[in-house]
């Protein structure tokens, strides 16, 4: 398990939170689906939560769960998973060695991740049938890559015009 700096991750919440993220009609009509899910139905938005890294890739609702479980039992209660990846574990595994050779440091990283698809189906469509549908292509892709340019931009445009501010307590 990897925490991130929490006062870096709060600093780049507060700057991005308010921000209006391209939305488009396929992206609301495949939300529209995920009726027991209110943030699923959302028009995307920034927000903060946890990652479950996995070398296998998941779909369904019992997966959905033990991730929900496994994030749970990491975080000792304190996190909700958000989303799946598979990348960003040896990523941030990286420069946690580089971290002890000095020569980056681990409470500047954080982790940028757009959803542009969902790790469950909705209500009423099996995981099979539902995951077979992604291979026609990912709703939300391009919106995702807009989004995840739009926020990176913000925060890296913030850090390059006042480093102190984004780690004060940083030489």
């Amino acid at each position: 398990m990897f925490a991130l700096n929490p006062e870096l991750v709060a600093w780049a919440y507060e700057i991005t939170r308010d921000m209006t993220l391209p939305d488009d009609e396929a992206i609301r009509a495949e939300r529209m689906h995920f009726t027991n899910h209110p943030n699923a139905r959302k028009p995307p938005f920034v927000l903060v939560g946890e990652q479950l890294a996995a070398m296998t890739f998941w779909h369904g609702t019992m997966m959905n769960d033990w991730a929900n479980w496994w994030v749970d039992y990491w975080t000792g209660g304190k996190g909700e998973f958000v989303t799946s990846a598979m990348e960003d574990t040896g990523i941030v595994q990286a420069l946690t060695y580089l971290d002890r050779t000095g020569r980056v440091d681990k409470d500047r990283v954080l982790v940028l991740r757009a959803g542009s698809n969902y790790t469950m189906p909705p209500p009423g469509i099996d995981a099979a049938t539902y995951l077979l549908r992604e291979n026609e292509g990912y709703a939300g892709l391009n919106a995702a890559v807009e989004n995840l340019y739009a926020v990176g931009s913000k925060v890296v445009d913030a850090i390059l015009a006042k480093p102190e501010t984004a780690m004060a307590d940083k030489p």
